[in-house]
């Protein structure tokens, strides 16, 4: 009785409704996007602020005392970051701080002149300037 059944499951996987194709091409179609998925690059989550924030304690840690006193005074300085690791991660989030991330120029411009920051009060020169 079993050999009767294997062969009774051997017709149908030979001869599958249309129900049964439909479901077997829709399972290989997800099992190739699962796959592609997996093994696609994911360079956009390559680091976020957790690993930038890691970074950044490692590089505090490496630092000699003196250059670790100029880091936390120029840190209490800043009006937005309270610790060095903070602020290490906000070049990803330029719109924390849109104004000393850019330098914006008229588009006739063809170097910096005079007033490094001609469109805008602040900008990322001037924020150096006041870092250093």
């Amino acid at each position: 009785m079993a050999n009767v059944q294997v062969d009774e499951v051997s017709l149908e996987w030979e001869n599958p409704s249309p129900m049964a194709k439909t479901l077997i091409r829709s399972a290989s179609l997800a099992g190739i996007v699962l796959c592609l998925l997996a093994l696609s690059p994911h360079s956009v989550l390559a680091w976020g602020d957790t690993a930038h924030r890691i970074i950044c304690e490692i590089a505090f840690k490496e630092l000699d005392s003196q250059a670790k006193a100029e880091v936390k005074r120029l840190i209490r300085l800043d009006p937005v970051f309270f610790t060095f690791s903070g602020s290490c991660i906000w070049p990803d989030h330029p719109r924390k701080r849109s104004r000393e991330h850019f330098v914006n120029l008229p588009r006739s411009a063809t170097q910096l002149g005079n007033d490094p920051c001609p469109l805008a009060d602040k900008c990322l020169v001037t924020a150096i300037e006041v870092d250093l």
